[in-house]
């Protein structure tokens, strides 16, 4: 198991908008499906997010990886949902 924590380029507070947040929990919950990971407890807070992960056997991918293709997607929706510059 890993604890994780991710922060917002310039630490900007943009994590603190709902609709962001539900960006976030909707991807740790395909997390198991796509990657292979579990995600367990997490807290969003305005610039950062904390978050425990484990792999799931053999079939999930590497750690790295799996941050890689979180950090892309959710980066690519939440630009979408009007925070056009968002990045990790």
């Amino acid at each position: 198991m890993f604890y994780l924590t991710v922060c917002v380029a310039d630490r900007r507070p943009v994590l603190a908008d709902p609709r962001i947040a539900e960006i976030l929990v909707q991807a740790w919950r395909h997390a198991t499906n796509l990657h292979g990971w579990l995600i367990g407890r997490y807290v969003i807070m305005p610039d950062h997010v904390h978050f425990f992960a484990s792999p799931l056997g053999e079939a999930a991918k590497d750690l790295s990886r799996f941050l890689n293709y979180w950090k892309r997607s959710t980066a690519i929706r939440i630009r979408k949902s009007g925070v056009s510059q968002f990045r990790w």
